[in-house]
C-alpha cells in the first residue's frame, strides 16, 4: 500500500514493515496532562520507552519531546508511521549547512539516515487527528528525535 498526499511523500515502507503488527506498536501520550494510553500523541515502538518531555510556560510554546534512537527504534519509529500516520510533508539536510530538501519516499529518507549520508530530517504528519513534527538529527549515539504537536 502506498499513500501520500499532494506535496507528494510516497508511504513505500508498508511492505518492508509489514512484519511490525499494529498490535505490536505502542502509542503513548507524551504530555503530561494526558494518559500514557492515550492514542492521540504518537508514541514510540515498545521498548524504546517515552519520550523525555521538557514544558514549557503555558500557552507559550508546545510541549516538547525528545529521545535518542539506535539503528533498530529508528526503523520502528518508520514503521510506526508508515501504519498509523497519513505523512504531509518529508525534508531531508545532507549537511547541517544545506537547504532542506523535499523527500519522495521515506525508504530513501531512512536508508540515508541508515548509512549516515544525511545529517537531519523533518517530518510532518498526521496521526490521531492531530499534527505533529518530527525532527530528527544524526548523532554519534544514534539519531536523536524531537516532537512536538505543530499548532496552528
Amino acid at each position: 500500500m502506498r499513500t501520500g498526499h499532494p506535496g507528494g511523500v510516497t508511504n513505500d515502507l508498508s511492505q518492508e514493515t509489514s512484519h511490525v503488527s499494529a498490535s505490536a506498536v505502542v502509542w503513548p501520550g507524551i504530555k503530561k496532562a494526558r494518559s500514557p494510553s492515550d492514542s492521540r500523541s504518537p508514541g514510540l515502538a515498545q521498548g524504546l520507552g517515552p519520550l523525555v518531555v521538557v514544558d514549557a510556560a503555558p500557552g507559550d510554546l508546545p510541549e516538547l519531546g525528545h529521545t535518542v534512537l539506535d539503528e533498530a527504534g529508528l526503523r520502528l519509529l518508520f514503521a510506526d508511521l508508515a501504519k498509523q500516520s497519513r505523512m504531509l510533508e518529508a525534508t531531508l539536510r545532507p549537511t547541517p549547512l544545506s537547504r532542506p530538501r523535499p523527500v519522495k519516499r521515506l525508504r530513501t529518507l531512512l536508508l540515508g539516515l541508515l548509512e549516515r549520508r544525511v545529517f537531519g530530517a523533518q517530518l510532518k504528519y498526521e496521526h490521531a487527528g492531530l499534527v505533529w513534527l518530527d525532527t530528527l538529527i544524526a548523532t554519534t549515539g544514534g539519531v536523536r528525535l524531537v516532537r512536538f504537536e505543530a499548532r496552528s
